[in-house]
């Protein structure tokens, strides 16, 4: 397994949990940490190695979030300007030779939370171009957009951490 986590100034956000270190030992897995200002990442195993060599994310990832989906890292968002706050890229674990653009979020956002939630991923909160936001998409893997939730959160919250509990919910803290 795959956990990854995201730099965010000096600290760094559980963003998707897959097992515990004795698990990821057993079989060879490894951390994968992305963020920073130069699309930087790092990738860490408790045996010394066995990792894929990624190569960096497009642009600048200062408060942005990733998230696993099935065997592709999704990041997005983040950078210094809400232009930018709109990008969303995946590559593969399996074959990290690239990350790929994919379809843009809705509303541009940065310091959110990305979880991963059943065969899709969601995007909860943030800053954006007008404060912070209540919103909530969605995308799915292959899909040609990012939709909008029919549900928002009670109020905008950001710099908060979400995880998912089962494949159809997550529990939001912090903010």
């Amino acid at each position: 397994p795959v956990v990854l986590l995201l730099s965010v100034g000096l600290s760094m956000l559980l963003q998707s949990a897959a097992a515990a270190p004795s698990e990821l030992k057993a079989d060879g897995g490894y951390f994968l940490l992305l963020g920073g200002q130069a699309g930087s990442h790092e990738a860490w195993s408790p045996n010394g190695g066995g990792f894929p060599v990624f190569e960096d994310v497009p642009g600048y990832n200062i408060g942005s979030s990733a998230a696993l989906l099935g065997d592709a890292v999704i990041s997005s968002g983040g950078g210094y300007n809400a232009e930018s706050w709109k990008h969303c890229y995946a590559t593969s674990v399996s074959d990290p030779a690239s990350w790929t653009e994919i379809a843009e979020m809705q509303d541009p956002r940065y310091i959110y939370t990305l979880t991963t939630v059943g065969d899709q991923v969601v995007a909860t909160g943030g800053f954006g171009v007008d404060g912070v936001l209540s919103s909530v998409e969605m995308y799915r893997e292959g899909a040609s957009a990012w939709t909008t939730a029919d549900w928002s959160l009670k109020s905008g919250v950001a710099d908060h951490c979400t995880v998912a509990i089962s494949a159809t919910e997550i529990i939001l803290m912090g903010g």
